[in-house]
Formats: C-alpha cells, sequence, structure tokens
C-alpha cells in the first residue's frame, strides 16, 4: 500500500515540475479521490 503512495506522490511531483503547480494540484486531487476509491473497495470487499 505505501508503494502505490510513493508512486503516486512522485508521479505528482513529475506533473507539477513538467506542467506547473496547477496541473500538480489537480494530479495530486485526483490520485487522493483515487487512493480513497481503492480503500474504500477494498473495505466493501472485506465487508460482504
Amino acid at each position: 500500500m505505501e508503494e502505490i503512495f510513493l508512486a503516486t506522490t512522485d508521479l505528482v511531483g513529475w506533473i507539477n515540475e513538467e506542467y506547473g503547480p496547477w496541473a500538480g494540484w489537480a494530479a495530486a486531487i485526483v490520485s487522493l479521490f483515487g487512493f480513497a476509491a481503492v480503500i474504500f473497495s477494498m473495505f466493501a470487499w472485506l465487508a460482504r
């Protein structure tokens, strides 16, 4: 789980450097929602 988080932060950092802070913020928000969706689906799968 930690590896996914670190890879995501690396990706967001790269987007930030390549495309500027607005793209970096957008990528961070999208990845946060994605991360939350993964965790939520894991809990939903465990609770079934």
